[in-house]
């Protein structure tokens, strides 16, 4: 098992041909000649030197809160056939979870074929992608017109900046780089992207659609909300993301208290669960504030007047929350309903001050 060099990528060519049929041989070529360009393949070999299994970490800033992070989307994750249930998965995940670990990553991102096949290790979702559809009755007062992402990509891309952070908290930024590569990708699969801009040439709303045998919305983003509409009558959206949560310390500065909290700063304790990734298991006291938070190991739960002088303006709680790695994702990421995540138990007090870097925005696709 190792690290492909950049020029040895095309040898992995045939396999994701194999595992992913569905992708078209123009979205393969684009994904192999620019997709890849700073990415990374971690591999196994068979006795011959022929890839039997692989995974891609392509890599993305993302806004994390109020943390920018360099983060990995693992796609690509695929076993030959002839290489199958010989524990090639486990062992490649594994890897690259643990290298994500000790490089201080505060999670990773994945869309997955099957839940199952992550949940063991760690994953949970944390996205829903919505489906909507322009409302033209809205945008009738518009000119609509066809454009490239490429053509002006640091203006497009700003603008696509201060749409998602407007309503979200958690998001690939997007630049000139990405906005290119984004416009090859659409490309690729025969998409086109239009535009509706105001009579000063301000846009409006943006819209792609893809796919050589199948057209479908690849993304559509209006900068007043009630020009977007239900794409399906009673379906609004699906679960699409699962995240993995390589490095708790280097999540922490990413959660913060809440607006609702009856204090300026909390000093709990949290016990994580993760049988993948030690470092990330045991006990931890968790100190918040309204800018961020911070995670130091805690040896015992102790009384709280061994933890330090009493402070009036600091919340402090003897009672620990104990969650599973993937469970954390789900609260502090995906916003799900804590009490639901503990099977209907209650959790302490103190948790419903706690405030994730969300809501999340990822709609990439590789």
């Amino acid at each position: 098992m190792r690290y492909l060099k950049r020029e040895e990528f095309d040898a992995c060519r045939a396999l994701w041909e194999e595992a992913f049929p569905e992708d078209s041989p123009e979205f393969v070529s684009w994904y192999f000649n620019k997709k890849v360009e700073k990415s990374r393949v971690l591999a196994e070999e068979d006795d011959r030197g022929q890839i039997c299994s692989m995974a891609f970490g392509n890599p993305y800033r993302v806004r994390v809160g109020p943390v920018c992070a360099e983060l990995e989307y693992i796609v690509g994750v695929a076993t030959r056939k002839d290489s199958r249930r010989q524990g090639h998965m486990r062992r490649i995940m594994t890897a690259l979870l643990e290298d994500m670990q000790r490089e201080g990553m505060p999670f990773c991102f994945l869309m997955p074929v099957s839940e199952a096949l992550y949940t063991p290790f760690g994953f949970s979702y944390i996205y829903d992608q919505p489906f909507w559809r322009p409302d033209e009755r809205v945008l009738s007062a518009f000119e609509k017109r066809p454009l490239r992402l490429d053509e002006r990509p640091a203006e497009l891309a700003r603008w696509m900046n201060a749409w998602l952070a407007a309503r979200f908290g958690v998001y690939a930024l997007r630049d000139k780089n990405y906005m290119e590569l984004l416009q090859g990708e659409i490309a690729s699969e025969a998409g086109e992207v239009h535009g509706w801009f105001d009579e000063t040439g301000g846009l409006w709303a943006l819209e792609a659609f893809w796919g050589r045998q199948k057209l479908e919305r690849r993304f559509l983003y209006c900068r007043e909300d009630k020009a977007a509409l239900p794409a399906k009558e009673g379906i609004q959206s699906r679960p699409a993301i699962m995240a993995r949560i390589t490095c708790l310390k280097a999540l922490a500065p990413s959660v913060s208290l809440s607006e609702e909290a009856p204090c300026p700063a909390m000093e709990v304790r949290i016990r994580i669960k993760d049988e993948l990734l030690e470092e990330n298991a045991g006990l931890w006291k968790w100190s918040i504030t309204p800018s961020g938070s911070s995670m130091e190991r805690a040896q015992t739960l102790g009384m709280l007047k061994t933890w330090e002088e009493p402070d009036a303006h600091v919340l402090r709680s003897s009672e620990v929350l104990s969650l599973s790695i993937d469970q954390m994702a789900a609260w502090i990421l995906g916003g799900r309903d804590l009490k639901e995540l503990l099977g209907g138990m209650e959790p302490p007090y103190w948790c419903a001050y706690v405030k994730g870097p969300g809501p999340v925005f990822l709609d990439e696709i590789v």
